[in-house]
């Protein structure tokens, strides 16, 4: 099928290419480990290994790599953790490790992530502990999260909810619990929930955890949101009638615990007529009927 097979071979890091910038092997059928010889290209700037057979850990001279911005080597079967040396590297913008069997808890430390990292993507793996609060130091660069389909723990951090450049956040199918603006479950003391300022954010979707408590207003002052996916938890509450503030595509809340009557504020002609394309409320406890202005000109919408 035309595709590359076997190890990577070691001559590649020889001298005769001590000044390459990029590589790129993905989609193919290579196998064995990253080879730790691979710092030895000082020049390098990108990495691309994705679609492969790699196994074992993704090597910690990396750190050698002082000029490399991205590094892409997802659907691939390496192991271990997701090394600081990677996170930190100082023109770091671009990660991309999904679809392997990485575990343990992502990097914590003061300065884990370098400024100008700018995309992380690690869903579809093992990973566990909870969403590092030192990814909040990164408001000004980074643009997408993605920590889906992992076995993260515990809450949402307040640092992680500035992040005003970040369009796209993905939590989706772990453990996570508290409410959507970080407070801790049963807290015993009533705690001021962080307001959401993630100015730029566009999509938001956290199906299939544990999270509690109300829909927060502060989400819908987000006036860029898209998409809000929020399926199969144990929220509860109403719908804000503040969703009629952004021009949300897609709204799905199914599977929860929520109540009372939907807002008119979700049926305006601003949003039904020239955004909304998806609306998912099934398994909740909505009570109320359902307005005309549903049925009128709504071609586009899945409900």
């Amino acid at each position: 099928d035309g595709k590359l097979t076997g190890s990577l071979p070691a001559d590649l890091f020889g001298a005769d290419f001590a000044q390459l910038v990029e590589i790129n092997l993905s989609y193919n059928q290579l196998t064995g480990s990253i080879p730790a010889a691979l710092s030895q290209l000082s020049s390098l700037k990108r990495i691309y290994l994705g679609d492969n057979r790699f196994s074992g850990e993704i090597p910690t001279t990396i750190s050698a790599l002082t000029k490399l911005k991205d590094f892409e080597a997802y659907n691939n079967d390496l192991t271990g953790s997701v090394p600081v040396q990677l996170t930190n590297l100082a023109a770091i913008r671009r990660i991309y490790l999904a679809g392997n069997l990485l575990d343990g808890e992502l990097p914590s430390t003061g300065g884990a992530y370098s400024e100008t990292l700018m995309f992380l993507d690690v869903s579809d793996n093992a990973l566990t502990g909870g969403i590092p609060s030192e990814l909040g130091t990164l408001g000004e660069s980074l643009q997408e999260l993605d920590l889906s389909h992992n076995f993260l723990t515990g809450t949402i951090p307040s640092e992680v909810l500035g992040l005003c450049s970040l369009y796209f956040f993905y939590i989706d199918h772990n453990n996570l619990v508290g409410t959507l603006d970080g407070v801790e479950p049963d807290c015993p003391e009533d705690p001021t929930p962080t307001a959401w300022a993630l100015k730029a954010l566009k999509e938001f979707c956290a199906v299939g955890n544990h999270f509690s408590g109300t829909l927060p207003t502060s989400i819908f002052a987000q006036s860029d949101l898209r998409a809000l996916k929020v399926d199969d938890n144990e929220l509860t509450g109403e719908l804000p009638t503040e969703v009629g503030d952004v021009p949300l595509e897609i709204l799905s809340v199914s599977g929860n615990k929520l109540g009372g009557m939907l807002p008119s504020e979700l049926w305006s002609s601003t949003i039904i007529h020239s955004k909304l394309t998806r609306l998912e409320l099934h398994n909740n406890d909505f009570s109320g009927p359902l307005p005309k202005e549903l049925f009128e000109d709504s071609s586009k919408l899945h409900a």
